[in-house]
């Protein structure tokens, strides 16, 4: 799938005089909605594959981090810099995990409670759609 085709639709999509988009391939279906200065993306994956490579049954116990939005998943804020967070890295509520990058605008994805990073699915610079599995952690005891 070519997912600079999707980021040029939803990057021109904001200065077209339309409020909806879809468009259904047979690898996804993208629908666009403005709605008043708002936008709504969803893409629904048509591959039946998990995102990590990962058991259901081994997942029971680990919060999901997932995407809110389509966009580059970007594991630091620059090229140069180490990333926010690694594998066996502990986070506290309100650390910053990662950047989604969609339409030039930098979404900082945080934390929404405290754990251990046990899985990073996605590799830096990915397109990612909206509710793929970004990370994994383990939540701590309290």
């Amino acid at each position: 799938m070519d997912f600079s085709f999707v980021q040029d639709i939803m990057k021109n999509f904001n200065s077209m005089n339309i409020q909806n988009l879809e468009l259904e391939t047979n690898e996804f279906k993208l629908k666009l909605q403005k709605q008043d200065v708002v936008q709504n993306y969803t893409v629904e994956s048509k591959n039946s594959s998990l995102p990590c490579s990962v058991k259901p049954q081994e997942t029971e116990d680990l919060i999901s981090v997932t995407s809110p939005i389509v966009g580059t998943f970007y594991s630091a804020p620059s090229p140069d810099v180490e990333p926010f967070i690694s594998v066996g890295d502990t986070v506290k509520k309100g650390s910053r995990l990662c950047i989604i990058e969609a339409m030039k605008l930098m979404n900082e994805i945080e934390a929404e409670q405290d754990g251990i990073v046990t899985e990073i699915c996605i590799q830096n610079g990915e397109m990612v759609e909206f509710g793929e599995v970004l990370i994994r952690l383990k939540p701590l005891s309290k």
